[in-house]
């Protein structure tokens, strides 16, 4: 009888943990794929004939290769200010840059002046995409690591009333 009494509790603790390692094993997250994310994001893609088919103008913010802020703001006359500040002061002061840019013939790609180093960049509805090269290639999704978000876009001037004279 008292062997009985010992093994009882035995008994018991036992069958705790398997209904604990069932209740594990036959869950609702056991064999389930994990959760996709609440707000994938997009794909980023580069606009065929951006120039003309987008609102591309506006500015564009992210971060480069060392982990510096950049700033690009591209106006509709085609003219850019650039600006990074480095992540950490090591790497050196802040810079910034104002000039012109250029379209190439395909419309979906920037070179910047001398002043701005020559840099490419392929434009996206809401991003650019700083490029190696102008031989680079821009079809299909890039790579978020090149991209700089639009993070103002331009203010759209109201048209005047008729008769009022321009400013």
């Amino acid at each position: 009888m008292r062997s009985l009494l010992f093994i009882a509790p035995l008994a018991l603790l036992a069958a705790c943990n398997n209904s604990a390692d069932t209740a594990n094993a036959t869950g609702a997250d056991a064999d389930a794929p994990p959760a996709a994310p609440a707000n994938p994001e997009p794909p980023l893609t580069v606009v065929a004939d951006a120039e003309n088919a987008i609102q591309w103008a506006g500015t564009y913010t992210g971060t480069d290769a060392t982990g510096a802020n950049v700033s690009l703001t591209l106006n509709a006359g085609d003219t850019y200010s650039w600006s990074a500040t480095p992540a950490s002061p090591s790497q050196g002061a802040a810079s910034s840059t104002n000039g012109s840019f250029s379209w190439y013939r395909d419309g979906s790609r920037i070179r910047l002046d001398d002043a701005g180093g020559n840099a490419v960049y392929a434009v996206g509805n809401g991003v650019v995409f700083k490029l190696a090269n102008a031989d680079a290639p821009i079809t299909g999704t890039m790579d978020r690591a090149t991209a700089l978000i639009r993070t103002v876009s331009p203010v759209p001037v109201a048209p005047a009333a008729p008769g009022t004279p321009p400013q």
